[in-house]
């Protein structure tokens, strides 16, 4: 458990709907373990607001009475009622930098951003989601006793990490589980039904930095299926002078042994953009579609 220094919360003199959660909040090892307790506690929390660099987060109940049915488990996730002027401090200094979404259907609740973006709430369902981590399970039980940071499994063409590109040998053929989701995807034509999967799994207190993913590998439209637990995921759109990084294969021009490289261009490292950003939370059982600028 994070020691959070008692002076940062403020905790209410009464009860109320918010909760402060402890091991939560979004610092550098990305601690989810008390979402996860919070996720299964009584009460059914609207909200958790995760805290940028803090090992505590937020939980909003829709009434005081359901946030006490989850602050009476005695749960080691619970900290204490928060202060709702503290709260509404923290949520002004936190309001996205982007217009709100628009909801597009509601059954099931699908939003849609400006830039793109579509959020597909319970896509699937929890038996569903038991089935996937199951079946995930046994694929990788092989892979038990290693501490794995990351895993991966690959279904269809294999994404090969080291060319940053798709295998022209390696394929697997995808299981049932995910190929019956197919006709169930919003996809505009037969362009954007996937014939590549790859399930990653993140243990809490992982997760990968930013980047920018190779173009060349894929289509226009990438589904991103959020299943056992919900996540984060923060979009930038790049600048045009923001900087890359770039694989250049042995005997390129600019790299390798044989060639001397060019001389090279002034940094734009310190050239400062002002770029749009958008910080989501997809909720565990969501589908993100991506296309366009945000794919």
């Amino acid at each position: 458990m994070e020691k959070v220094p008692v002076e940062e919360l403020e905790a209410a003199p009464s009860e109320s709907r918010w909760l402060w959660l402890l091991n939560a909040g979004d610092m550098a090892a990305r601690a989810r373990s008390g979402i996860t307790q919070a996720e299964n506690l009584p009460g059914s929390p609207v909200q958790i607001v995760e805290l940028l660099a803090k090992p505590y987060a937020l939980i909003e109940y829709e009434s005081p009475e359901n946030a006490t049915k989850a602050f009476e488990t005695e749960s080691k996730a619970i900290c204490a009622y928060a202060a709702p002027a503290m709260v509404e401090r923290i949520l002004f200094n936190i309001q996205p930098n982007y217009s709100p979404p628009t909801l597009i259907s509601n059954d099931p609740p699908t939003y849609e951003f400006t830039n793109g973006l579509i959020l597909i709430h319970d896509f699937i369902s929890k038996e569903v989601e038991e089935e996937m981590i199951r079946e995930y399970h046994v694929v990788t039980s092989s892979r038990e006793g290693r501490a794995l940071k990351r895993g991966a499994v690959h279904y269809g063409p294999h994404f090969d990490y080291t060319t940053f590109a798709v295998s022209k040998s390696a394929s697997t053929p995808p299981p049932e589980y995910l190929t019956r989701l197919l006709d169930r995807l919003p996809a505009r034509d037969d362009r954007d039904i996937p014939d590549q999967y790859t399930l990653q799994h993140y243990p809490p207190g992982t997760g990968i930095p930013p980047h920018v993913d190779t173009h060349s590998a894929f289509e226009e439209t990438i589904y991103s299926l959020s299943f056992g637990a919900s996540t984060r995921m923060d979009f930038k759109l790049c600048g045009e002078k923001e900087s890359r990084r770039l694989r250049l294969p042995k005997r390129s021009l600019g790299g390798g042994v044989e060639t001397p490289p060019p001389e090279l261009a002034p940094s734009v490292d310190s050239v400062e953009e002002k770029t749009e950003e958008w910080e989501l939370e997809l909720p565990a059982r969501s589908l993100l579609v991506m296309r366009g600028p945000s794919s």
